[in-house]
């Protein structure tokens, strides 16, 4: 199975790798602007970036998004090594 995120259509999709299947959006909210996303096997949680919020779900329909951490990112923002 690969995971994959579409800004464009604020969604993510999921599609086996075994078959030609046809690529399934996941039964996640609403999206605002996802733009990365990866999957924890060991807890069976997705996480994804929304904009600037992080957040996780389960993979079941009836599972409620968690914020885990919001992104403090602005034009004055600078990293250093």
């Amino acid at each position: 199975m690969i995971f994959f995120v579409d800004p464009y259509h604020k969604q993510v999709y999921q599609m086996s790798l075994s078959s030609s299947s046809t690529p399934q959006g996941m039964p996640l909210p609403r999206m605002d602007y996802p733009v990365s996303m990866d999957v924890d096997r060991s807890t069976g949680k997705l996480f994804w970036i929304d904009g600037k919020k992080i957040l996780s779900s389960g993979f079941k329909k009836t599972d409620t998004p968690t914020l885990v951490h919001e992104l403090m990112i602005g034009m004055n923002c600078t990293l250093s090594n």
